[in-house]
């Protein structure tokens, strides 16, 4: 198992899982967007691996951040990958049911609302 970090995003991993969290930051936004896009996609894009992205921290996530969980659902899905958002506060997901309703969010990946089991680092 090893711990990485990627500016404001920690990213554990063992075998072919990659929990991957936020730190020091509420808000999937604009401004953090494409940089969360950028490494989520490197980490799907390896075939048959599983992605925990855990939202315990995320308290809004705005249009650009919704396109990056698109996105990642998508490609996830092309490379046989499996992509889950986990510990997802009841604030997030009542903006993902608006997203969803209006047909604006994938359907192909996971939504975790409790706690999902946390890697532990060695």
């Amino acid at each position: 198992m090893k711990r990485g970090s990627i500016n404001f995003l920690v990213v554990k991993h063992k075998r072919r899982t990659r929990q991957v969290s936020f730190e020091n930051i509420d808000k999937l936004n604009i401004l953090v967007s494409a940089e969360v896009k950028n490494n989520l996609f490197n980490i799907v894009k390896v075939p048959r691996t599983k992605l925990v992205l855990n939202l315990a921290d995320i308290k809004f996530i705005d249009s650009s951040g919704f396109t990056t969980l698109n996105f990642i659902a998508k490609v996830s899905k092309t490379f046989g990958s499996n992509f889950t958002l986990s510990n997802v506060s009841d604030e997030v997901m009542e903006l993902i049911d608006i997203y969803r309703k209006f047909n604006m969010l994938e359907e192909n990946f996971n939504i975790e609302k409790s706690e999902i089991k946390q890697l532990t680092v060695a």
